[in-house]
């Protein structure tokens, strides 16, 4: 529900829908469709500020598959996620691999979270042009059971990618621009963008970490790219 400063629920908070299947097709045919997406999401930006996006192209079976992966990672022992760890170039804004509760937060309070970080599959024999980009860091294959594992979070992020490049096609026609107009101010953005992996925990597990800090499961934020894309 929306929430006055009074805390005061004022009513519940419906989500447009936008259906970029035409942007995805990319098919000059579907004009009328386009501009009607346009038009959804003009309205869903300049009002609520969020939206569900349907027509993204990413398969029920490969969001059920992400899941569990992610749940498959998040039950490994303790020792072994920590093994996995952001490299130390994460001060310079690289982050990759595993974070531990309490090893982020945007605010003095403790984020009662665990998260794993990954994206472009990036080849280590390439010099990295920027500080966000360099190679993932993976937990084993026989750790995870093989190499399924690898291989189905890499897809989940070439499907957000190309979902991305749907949505913000979408925008720049909402704004009355040419649908690739934004599109080529992201150029090798995919090589510096982020795929999240999540785990929000009761606030009393956080009493054997720091039992006499203030909890939160995320602070208030911005985040820091063009766009965010959430999988639920």
């Amino acid at each position: 529900c929306l929430r006055r400063a009074s805390n005061e629920c004022v009513g519940a908070l419906e989500l447009p829908v936008v259906d970029i299947s035409a942007f995805m097709r990319g098919c000059e045919a579907d004009a009328r469709a386009k501009q009607d997406a346009a038009d959804t999401l003009l309205e869903a930006c300049t009002t609520v500020g969020a939206f569900h996006v349907v027509g993204h192209g990413i398969s029920p079976e490969l969001q059920r598959a992400g899941f569990q992966r992610a749940a498959q990672f998040f039950k490994l022992p303790a020792k072994v996620k920590r093994g996995v760890g952001t490299p130390p170039s994460a001060s310079a804004g690289f982050t990759r691999g595993y974070i531990g509760m309490g090893e982020e937060s945007g605010s003095d309070l403790l984020e009662v979270k665990e998260a794993f970080s990954y994206g472009y599959d990036w080849d280590p024999d390439t010099p990295p042009t920027n500080p966000l980009q360099g190679p993932n860091q993976w937990p084993a294959d026989d750790v995870m059971g093989g190499e399924d594992w690898r291989r189905d979070m890499n897809e989940l992020f070439a499907r957000f990618v190309g979902a991305s490049r749907g949505v913000t096609a979408c925008l720049s026609m909402a704004l009355g621009l040419d649908e690739e107009e934004l599109w080529q101010h992201c150029t090798q953005g995919d090589t510096i963008s982020l795929m999240r992996l999540f785990r929000y925990f009761p606030y009393e597990v956080a009493d054997g970490v720091q039992p006499d800090s203030g909890r939160i499961g995320s602070s208030p934020h911005t985040d820091w790219g063009w766009l965010t894309l959430i999988m639920q």
